[in-house]
């Protein structure tokens, strides 16, 4: 509807046919991710915040203090309970999903852009409000 157009390529192996694309295999993991970093910020879970920016191999999470400083961000830029996302319908220089966080601050629109990076079965969030 929105006059975008994407090729991907269908695959034929023994078991059937599959379409190969990032963008089918990477899509629903990259809602689920949004969906859960609105969520956090709207409850303020510092803890899950945390983990949604970043853990390593063994397991640390993105520190706390540096989690606060994230989330006061966004409550510099808008009334956290009036979040919502939506893909962009773009994508950045390395094939990144470009995300648009929408919401309201004292009643004026506000908006926040953030990227879904995304390979090898994995999706991390880019933001620029993390240092």
């Amino acid at each position: 509807e929105g006059g975008l157009e994407k090729e991907f390529f269908v695959k034929s192996t023994d078991e059937g046919y599959f379409a190969s694309d990032y963008v089918i295999y990477y899509s629903s993991f990259k809602n689920h991710k949004m969906d859960d970093w609105i969520q956090s910020l709207k409850d303020e879970d510092m803890e899950k915040i945390s983990l949604l920016i970043y853990r390593d191999e063994e397991g640390n999470a993105y520190p706390i203090d540096k989690t606060e400083v994230v989330l006061e961000k966004y409550k510099e830029l808008f009334d956290l309970e009036t979040l919502t996302w939506e893909f962009t319908g773009q994508f950045g220089e390395y094939d990144e999903f470009i995300c648009k966080i929408s919401g309201e601050k004292a009643g004026e629109a506000k908006e926040h852009l953030i990227e879904v990076r995304h390979g090898d079965g994995q999706v991390a969030l880019k933001d620029s409000f993390v240092e």
